[in-house]
C-alpha cells in the first residue's frame, strides 16, 4: 500500500511541477504526427493519473481515519487544481478553436459535460463517508475518462482535419500550456 501511495504522490507532484515550469512532455508535435498529438498525450497522462488516483481512493476502506481524510483532501486538491483547471482552459482556448472550424453546436455538449463534472466535484467534496467517497470518485473517474475519449474522437478530429501541426501548436496548444502555468 505504501508503494501505491508514493507513486500517486510522485505523479501528482510531477504534474504540479510541469505546470509550474510551463512544460508538458507533449509540448511539441513530432514530424508526421496528427496536429493534436501533443494534446492527446496530455490527455493520456491525465488518464494515467486518474487511474492512480482511483487506486489511491480504493485504499480508503483499509486506511486509518487520519489517512482517509488525507486521501480525500488530496483527491479534492487534484480534482480542483488540475482536472477542473484543465476543463476551464479547454473552454477558453480549445473549444473556441473548434467553434471557428465547425460551429458552436459541436462544443455545446462538451461544455455541458464540464458543468456536470463541476457539479460532481462539488458533490464529492461534500461526502465525508469513505465508502461513498470511493464510489463517487469511481463514477467521476469514469465520466472524466469518457469525456476525454469523446473529446478526442470528435473535437480533436475536427482540428486534425482543419489545422496544420504548426497552426494547432501556435493557436491552441501553446496558449493552453501558457494558461496552465
Amino acid at each position: 500500500m505504501h508503494d501505491r501511495n508514493m507513486a500517486f504522490v510522485i505523479a501528482f507532484l510531477a504534474i504540479g511541477f510541469v505546470i509550474a515550469i510551463g512544460f508538458w512532455p507533449a509540448d511539441r508535435t513530432e514530424p508526421g504526427e496528427l496536429p493534436t498529438a501533443g494534446f492527446r498525450r496530455h490527455h493520456d497522462e491525465l488518464k494515467r493519473v486518474i487511474h492512480r488516483w482511483t487506486e489511491q481512493v480504493d485504499d480508503l476502506h483499509d486506511a486509518s481515519p487520519a489517512r482517509q481524510i488525507e486521501i480525500m483532501e488530496f483527491s479534492m486538491g487534484f480534482l480542483k487544481q488540475h482536472v477542473m483547471i484543465h476543463a476551464g482552459v479547454e473552454e477558453r482556448v480549445l473549444y473556441p478553436a473548434v467553434e471557428r472550424a465547425a460551429g458552436a453546436a459541436l462544443t455545446a455538449p462538451f461544455r455541458e459535460e464540464h458543468r456536470i463534472l463541476e457539479r460532481r466535484v462539488r458533490e464529492l467534496e461534500a461526502v465525508s463517508e469513505p465508502a461513498a467517497f470511493c464510489h463517487k470518485s469511481h463514477q467521476l473517474a469514469g465520466l472524466l475518462t469518457a469525456h476525454f475519449e469523446v473529446e478526442e474522437r470528435v473535437l480533436l478530429e475536427v482540428l486534425d482535419r482543419r489545422m496544420t501541426p504548426d497552426r494547432f501548436q501556435r493557436e491552441v496548444w501553446s496558449r493552453m500550456v501558457s494558461e496552465l502555468d
